[in-house]
């Protein structure tokens, strides 16, 4: 073998594993020049046959050959590959399907042979006629069936095939719905359709299946009840849908579904009892409602006597009223009311109604309607001893009613006009002889409007009616037409005495009018604003308020309330918020405080500020009045002033009543101290007129020197004293402005007392200090301490004078309680009347001797009390046994207590 022989052989191998014929041919002579092994096993015959010339086209079936050979001849001349159907008598004489798939070669632009396969497609041709035949057949069947029937697209939703019983059901033209002319689309519901290809293809079959279909020609929808399958025709998915018009069935059954629907409605839910009895009176039949009204289960009383149910008292006339259903025939019916027995054991009343339905085989008994009237017999009771009480009502009624006929004339009163005018049988009178003359015009007007406005026309008036005084009481009137009313036959008049409401209201126009000028003519600055609006606009103010801040009326409203502030809080307000100011004020409701506002044209002004916050209507409103302070506060700085001065000249009142006193105090070690000097003058004359004598020994110079230095120091002692009062005096009288700071109050105290020692002495009162065991420490001026204490003591001296008795004591304490520093002055003086006390801190009241009181004492040790030290000072007093006062200091907090 030849090496170009094994590629050969090789490829000759391949050929014989194709299942079909490859095979070669000569283009000119259509002589086989090869064929493979193949065409022995699928035609029977040899390789060497079918090379012979004229095999091919001799053994194409007859009816194929012309055919093929035409189109071969066709074919090849386009030099591209081609195929041909056709078929071939077998070596065993039987017919075999081929397709044959050919390719011309061509070199050099010439044809020089043919080449191709033949497959075996017999099974192909034999499927594809059975399927043409089952077509033919399927499209007999649905011609001829009398169900509606579609064969469709399930894609394309194309229609492939159907049949005149589905064309009538949408009464739309062959064409036409096969979409040879027009396009139409029966379904109503495109999702209808779609769930029904989504069920076909998870089942492949779907049965009973209700959906819409539309009429072409006029829209109309019917109901159809389908059937459909899930094919697959070569390949093509395709829905078979079987259609029944189901329009007429689904409309009666509707009717008849309702129609029962409706009975066994009214029948289970029927507020009735609802009975069958047989012609014996035993029940066969009872609705749901048995229990709920007369409390007895359906199971329990089928098949008992209805008489059993009944009271005894009526079975008679029951008796009767069946016999007369039963004799009467079909349809005789009776309507009786009696009395039924409750499961309970109670009776109620039913109305009954017993009809004759023997000839209804449905029924095939005695009907009987029963209905609860127990209640109606309740409510026509109840309605009875309403009326009573109406005719109560209007005979005992503080209003008044009247009906009067179509000329104004009386023809009924209630008893009320009687006892509210004192007129007695007013019928027969004409309405206007009762009402005032000024308003007979107004009422001939509402009464007309009344009469020819028809029946239940109404008209409201107030008019004055005289009583029988011949005095006016104010009536609201509500005047009703009854006059179709065969019950009433006028036109009814509903009075009621408004005189107090009258008045009240004129008295509260009189107060709005009255609040309006007060508003308007206000000396200070009122202002509404709305709280509940963020920047708090002025809904309305004063002519005070747009002049006091240097705006037109007119600018102030809607301008938010802030614009009043200086620039820099408001900025800040505006910047952070109010909440704070906000929350404050709806805790408190109202809120007084000081303030500096800002005029128009930039300059401040002090001011006074009260708000409430108040509610109109459902909105929350703050009420501001203002007042400006620029006046005030330059008074209140005259006043301090004046105060100032006016402290000074107590103190200096206080200082001359003490100037007694301290000469004594100073006179008497200043003699002390004079008659030492004296006698050291004397001393020191001897000493120097021993000096040489020769009779003076040293020793005598000693005790001279020494008496000298003796006297000398017992002088410089008084000189001390002496000293030592100036300077307390000098602490108690100096100028009280001199800064606040911490001081020993318990130190002040003892030096107060020490210059009223004199003065206590001369009146023969003894003064006492209790020292504090702990250092009492306040803060303030000094001075202002020393003055409280000085003309507590003094007051305190001469309430012990006034008892006329010898002796008195005025003590001084010092101490703590709860954390405030607290001075009490006790005497042991004559008190303080009961008609005085009110009056004792007023400027310029005094009780005592012309010139021993300004009567401003009390009233400035108040003001430094309350105003610098910001205490409290109280009086406890006792006829004939003496007063306590007492001054309570502020708490120290640790921060502010002195160190050490």
């Amino acid at each position: 073998m030849t090496a170009n022989e094994t590629p050969q052989i090789q490829h000759l191998e391949l050929v014989q594993l194709i299942n079909g014929i490859v095979w070669e041919a000569d283009p000119v002579t259509r002589v086989n020049t090869f064929v493979s092994d193949r065409i022995t096993s699928l035609l029977g015959y040899t390789p060497e046959q079918w090379r012979s010339p004229g095999f091919w086209e001799t053994h194409i079936h007859p009816d194929d050959r012309t055919r093929i050979v035409a189109e071969g001849e066709a074919l090849m001349g386009r030099a591209q590959p081609y195929q041909l159907e056709y078929r071939m008598t077998r070596a065993d004489g039987q017919t075999m399907w081929l397709r044959d798939l050919i390719t011309p070669v061509f070199q050099g632009g010439v044809m020089v042979k043919l080449g191709g396969v033949m497959l075996d497609i017999t099974a192909e041709k034999n499927a594809q006629t059975e399927l043409l035949a089952a077509r033919a057949r399927f499209s007999r069947i649905i011609e001829s069936s009398p169900v509606g029937m579609v064969l469709s697209d399930i894609r394309t939703s194309r229609v492939l095939e159907t049949n005149d019983a589905f064309l009538r059901i949408i009464n739309c033209p062959r064409a036409i719905f096969m979409g040879e002319e027009d396009d139409f689309n029966p379904w109503v519901s495109a999702d209808d359709r779609a769930e029904l290809v989504r069920r076909l293809k998870e089942d492949r079959t779907v049965r009973d299946f209700e959906t819409l279909h539309q009429r072409r020609s006029t829209g109309e929808q019917r109901d159809v009840l389908i059937s459909a399958e899930y094919l697959d025709i070569d390949g093509q998915e395709t829905l078979l849908v079987m259609a029944q018009d189901i329009t007429d069935r689904k409309a009666s059954e509707r009717a008849k579904a309702a129609t029962e629907a409706r009975f066994q409605a009214l029948v289970q839910n029927s507020s009735d009892v609802i009975t069958i009895a047989n012609r014996g009176g035993f029940l066969t039949y009872v609705s749901p409602s048995m229990e709920p009204i007369l409390r007895h289960q359906a199971d329990e009383v089928i098949g008992h006597n209805v008489l059993s149910y009944m009271h005894p008292d009526e079975h008679e006339q029951i008796r009767e009223a069946f016999t007369q259903v039963v004799i009467g025939g079909p349809g005789t019916s009776v309507r009786r009311t009696s009395r039924f027995r409750r499961g309970d054991g109670e009776y109620i009343w039913l109305e009954w109604a017993a009809t004759n339905r023997y000839h209804d085989p449905s029924v095939r008994g005695i009907v009987m309607n029963s209905r609860d009237v127990t209640e109606r017999q309740k409510a026509e009771e109840a309605l009875q001893a309403r009326e009573n009480r109406f005719r109560a009502l209007v005979h005992n009624s503080g209003d008044l009613l009247f009906v009067i006929n179509r000329r104004g004339y009386i023809t009924y009163a209630s008893e009320s006009v009687d006892s509210a005018l004192g007129v007695t049988q007013p019928e027969g009178r004409n309405i206007l002889e009762f009402i005032h003359p000024d308003e007979h015009e107004e009422t001939r007007r509402d009464f007309a409007e009344v009469v020819f406005g028809g029946p239940g026309t109404t008209s409201r008036c107030t008019h004055r009616v005289m009583t029988a005084s011949g005095s006016y009481r104010w009536q609201e009137w509500v005047a009703t037409n009854r006059i179709d009313d065969s019950h009433v036959g006028g036109i009814v008049l509903n009075s009621r005495d408004v005189t107090e409401r009258l008045e009240a209201e004129m008295a509260l126009e009189e107060s709005r009018r009255t609040f309006e000028a007060l508003f308007e003519h206000s000396p200070d600055a009122i202002m509404l604003t709305d709280f509940d609006t963020e920047e708090m606009p002025i809904v309305q103010c004063n002519k005070v308020a747009a002049q006091m801040n240097g705006y037109t009326r007119e600018e102030m409203i809607g301008m938010s309330t802030y614009a009043t502030l200086p620039d820099e809080p408001r900025g800040a307000i505006l910047a952070s918020g109010d909440a704070e100011f906000r929350a404050s004020l709806e805790a408190q409701s109202v809120m007084r405080f000081e303030s500096v506002h800002q005029r128009k044209d930039g300059s401040l002004y002090p001011v006074d500020i009260n708000l409430a916050l108040l509610k109109v209507g459902d909105k929350r409103v703050v009420l501001s009045i203002e007042r400006d302070m620029t006046a005030r506060k330059k008074a209140e700085a005259e006043l301090r002033s004046s105060q100032e001065r006016l402290l000074s000249s107590e103190k200096l009142a206080s200082l001359g009543r003490l100037t007694a006193g301290l000469a004594h105090e100073i006179n008497t070690p200043l003699a002390a101290t004079m008659n030492y000097l004296h006698e050291a003058e004397r001393l020191a004359r001897e000493y120097q007129a021993s000096i040489g004598e020769a009779s003076v020994t040293d020793d005598d110079h000693r005790e001279i020197a020494g008496e000298l230095i003796s006297t000398l120091s017992e002088g410089a002692k008084t000189a001390t004293r002496i000293g030592e009062f100036i300077r307390r005096m000098r602490e108690h009288t100096r100028d009280t402005v001199t800064g606040v700071k911490d001081f020993d109050a318990g130190r002040g105290a003892e030096g107060t007392l020490t210059m009223l020692t004199h003065q206590a002495r001369a009146a023969n009162v003894e003064l006492v200090l209790e020292a504090p065991e702990q250092l009492v420490v306040l803060r303030g001026e000094p001075g202002r301490f020393t003055q409280v204490v000085t003309n507590l003591v003094v007051n305190a001296i001469h309430a012990c004078e006034g008892t006329g008795k010898q002796g008195g004591t005025v003590t001084v304490r010092l101490f703590e309680q709860l954390g405030h520093p607290v001075l009490q002055v006790q005497d042991t003086g004559t008190g303080i009347p009961p008609e005085v006390l009110p009056r004792i801190f007023d400027p310029m009241f005094t009780t005592k001797d012309v010139g021993k009181g300004t009567g401003l004492g009390l009233s400035i040790i108040r003001d430094i009390v309350t105003g610098h030290f910001g205490g409290e000072i109280s009086v406890q007093t006792s006829i004939g046994e003496g007063s306590t006062f007492s001054v309570s200091f502020p708490r120290r907090t640790r921060s502010e207590a002195p160190a050490g």
